[in-house]
């Protein structure tokens, strides 16, 4: 028996240091570096999905606020209300920009602009593995108001149907190839299938007009009822399905989208974001020092955003931004441009957040979020620098990264225990021998 004892209180601190202590260093190490009063931004970059996030995020909230900053969704990817595998896929205003719809790979919501809450979600979670998904698609990709801007119309993919809400209305399959574009203006629709040609479709009637403009890319609906699509090649302003005017132009790549007031074709080429307008193809460039990887514009306004999180405000024929904000920890997916305000979208599509265009400082909601509970062990290891006493301990911990450790010591504290047992047993039996 004693030697049972013996190779438990040798072999299980060892075992049991294995298994326990890497996490701790790791909580000591981020407790550190909360501690040290970090940049909010290198903070969440380097420390996203941890517990001091929220506090971060808060501080981040408070730094972008004098920049314009307003509101950001509940589906961002930090604090207690983020709901994993949400990503924003679409972003739209209504005529106020006072709310805003998104559109995810699940469902489609309706947001206070200017308090980040949620006002309303329609449909029910589209997954892939939905029952209707073979009939109706799955996923909503993009999301438009329709009639007297108080009705809500969701697009899914695969095969691309129109999901109707306010009121609900039976869907309408529109296309078996998918949509690349869409957008919605009054009672009509308008949308390109499979990057080949552009449709208009009645919402009222669910009539869909095909215009006779092939490889068009992106498209639009303007303030006077004309479509305009757009390709690589050229401009077509269509009315009543009729072509109205053509006006070539030359760009590298198949435009990205159409301004919301159709002003301008939207595209971009590495560091470069393109603009032609569309009423005679006047080309503009915008040089970047790094990779652009989303552009909107309305009216006199162009907004690019970076991959090193940064949004760009530049007048249409501006050489130099207006403004620069850093409003992302990670690179600006999607931009919405209203009048007034700005959506991006970051944080691989699920970081929401509204601005005011004009910079103006908003109060916002204060947020206050609830310090993590912490150990006492990451406390005590943290005042007395734990981790920086053992580099090499933490460099292998890091290298581990996918916990192969930890199958190895609990195969050796089974192995450990099956020994113990195996002693004591041995010892109980010489035991009962000897006293025989």
């Amino acid at each position: 028996m004693m030697r049972a004892l013996v190779l438990l209180l040798l072999g299980l601190p060892p075992i049991l240091a294995i298994l326990f202590l890497p996490s701790y260093l790791v909580l000591m190490r981020e407790e550190l570096a909360w501690r040290a009063q970090p940049d909010p931004y290198e903070f969440l970059t380097q420390w996203r999905g941890m517990r001091y996030n929220e506090m971060a995020l808060a501080q981040l909230d408070e730094a972008q606020r004098p920049q314009g900053y307003i509101a950001r969704f509940i589906s961002s990817p930090y604090g207690v209300s983020y709901r994993s595998g949400r990503q924003i896929l679409a972003a739209t205003w209504n005529h106020d920009e006072s709310q805003v719809l998104t559109a995810s790979a699940t469902i489609a919501e309706r947001w206070n602009a200017l308090t980040g809450e949620q006002m309303q979600t329609y449909g029910e979670n589209k997954r892939r593995d939905a029952p209707d998904s073979r009939q109706w698609g799955f996923g909503f990709t993009q999301v438009a108001w329709y009639a007297e801007n108080d009705k809500v119309v969701a697009l899914t993919s695969g095969p691309s149907s129109l999901f109707f809400f306010d009121p609900v209305a039976a869907p309408w399959r529109i296309s078996e190839k998918g949509v690349e574009s869409f957008v919605a203006r009054g009672n009509r629709a308008a949308f390109v299938e499979s990057f080949e040609r552009g449709h208009v479709a009645d919402l009222t009637s669910r009539q869909i007009t095909q215009l006779p403009h092939t490889d068009v890319s992106a498209i639009a609906l303007a303030d006077d009822g004309a479509v305009v699509t757009a390709t690589r090649q050229d401009i077509q302003w269509w009315r009543d399905g009729k072509p109205e005017r053509r006006i070539a132009i030359e760009a590298p790549y198949n435009p990205q989208s159409i301004s919301t007031d159709a002003r301008w074709v939207i595209g971009r080429a590495s560091r470069h974001a393109l603009l032609w307008a569309t009423r005679n193809g006047e080309p503009l460039a915008f040089e970047h020092a790094s990779e652009v990887t989303a552009v909107c514009a309305l009216g006199e306004l162009v907004v690019t955003g970076t991959d090193d999180g940064r949004i760009h405000l530049w007048a249409v024929r501006g050489s130099t931004p207006l403004r620069s904000i850093r409003a992302s920890t990670a690179k600006i997916d999607a931009l919405t441009c209203g009048h007034k305000r700005l959506i991006t979208v970051s944080y691989h599509q699920t970081d929401v957040r509204v601005w005011n265009l004009d910079g103006r400082p908003s109060p916002g909601m204060v947020a206050t979020p609830t310090p993590p509970r912490q150990e006492w062990i990451v406390s005590l290891g943290a005042d007395v620098d734990l981790p920086n006493r053992f580099p090499g301990l933490m460099a292998l911990i890091d290298a581990d990264s996918a916990g192969a450790r930890q199958p190895w010591a609990v195969g050796a504290l089974v192995v450990l225990v099956v020994l113990a047992f195996g002693l004591a047993k041995g010892a109980s039996k010489g035991k009962r021998a000897g006293s025989r």
